[in-house]
């Protein structure tokens, strides 16, 4: 999903949770942050004609013990919440070779896009999670993978290929960070450097390529300050552990995931808005650089004097039509509407 939880949002199905150590990866440079040389450095000229803002390649197969060892643990402690579905599929969580991904795959193709403050900063979307501020990321990363997996095709004849964005068990930071687009900060966000964590991620497993260049990842942390101003901006103590959340108290994952069960009280009453959460990003410095939305605006934006009031009495046919090709259209109508009860009431 969500990037995810760890990622500002939460489309959980992507979720990963690290230690200190996760897996080898490319080479970076400094042009654009990942792509390798050799046989897959023409990666650099594609993923910038479709305005990637880090793109590079890892060797595929099985994610370190490390990273295994962590995502257990999440599952142990219960820190999924109400994401059953995370239990499932452990073994082509772990191995990109599965054939529950792409039998016998040979390298994985991270790339990362840019959304800065959102595609729309007025009416009911400033009270919208800034990845969510836009036609949904999940349709147009796939698009732009598409130009991607074309440019791959075109130079190995014969390559297999799939395309992931949150649709698959891949750990997908755990790849982008193999893959040399960045590190991860102390709320689990991957942060590309000089662009910081406002990003969303997509992939492309194949095989019938040639292995990238295997080259040991220095620091997983990489642009990290370190300095836990993400930790200190959660209002309800979410970050347990450096880059691990606790989703039971996560606001993001209430929001979006959560259509089930109440939201605790304690967990409602600090909502900021009525779709996910960008407390822990906002107060990343390295957030404040400028940067592009590679995003598209919704279709319909709906007034600029929508509120968080309206969007509770609205009927489903004024909010379907609003929300129709955005990601707030993967929950359902009743739970945004809850969300911003909830959220006038905190406020």
């Amino acid at each position: 999903m969500i990037n995810n939880i760890l990622h500002g949002k939460t489309h959980c199905t992507s979720i990963d949770v690290h230690g200190a150590e996760i897996m080898s990866g490319s080479l970076l440079t400094a042009e654009i942050p990942g792509h390798a040389s050799g046989p897959w450095s023409f990666l650099k000229a594609a993923g910038e004609s479709l305005g990637f803002c880090a793109i590079g390649v890892a060797r595929a197969g099985e994610v370190s013990q490390s990273a295994r060892d962590v995502f257990e643990r999440w599952i142990g402690l219960g820190y999924h919440a109400g994401l059953a579905y995370m239990e499932k599929w452990s073994d082509a969580r772990i191995d990109t070779a599965h054939h529950g991904i792409v039998d016998g795959s040979a390298a994985v193709v991270c790339a990362a896009l840019p959304y800065s403050r959102g595609a729309v900063e007025t009416g009911i979307w400033k009270s919208v999670a800034a990845h969510a501020r836009s036609k949904d990321y999940h349709q147009v990363m796939g698009d732009r993978l598409g130009g991607i997996v074309r440019a791959i095709h075109a130079r190995f004849p014969g390559t297999i290929s799939r395309v992931f964005v949150d649709t698959a068990p891949v750990m997908e930071r755990t790849w982008a960070v193999a893959a040399g687009l960045g590190g991860l900060g102390k709320n689990g966000a991957l942060i590309v450097p000089g662009v910081g964590s406002r990003v969303v991620l997509g992939e492309i497993v194949c095989s019938n390529v040639p292995e990238p260049q295997h080259v040991e990842v220095a620091s997983v942390r990489g642009p990290c300050l370190e300095c836990g101003a993400c930790v200190d901006a959660c209002p309800t103590g979410a970050l347990a552990a450096s880059g691990i959340i606790d989703c039971n108290r996560c606001v993001s994952y209430h929001t979006i995931e959560n259509t089930r069960t109440p939201i605790p009280s304690d967990v409602s009453s600090a909502m900021t808005l009525i779709f996910g959460c960008d407390l822990c990003i906002d107060a990343c410095p390295l957030n404040r650089v400028a940067n592009r939305c590679e995003l598209d605006p919704p279709s319909d934006r709906g007034p600029d004097s929508m509120t968080p009031q309206d969007v509770s009495e609205a009927s489903d046919e004024i909010l379907a039509a609003m929300f129709r090709g955005t990601c707030l259209e993967r929950t359902s109508i009743e739970t945004i509407r809850r969300n911003a009860r909830l959220l006038v009431e905190a406020n």
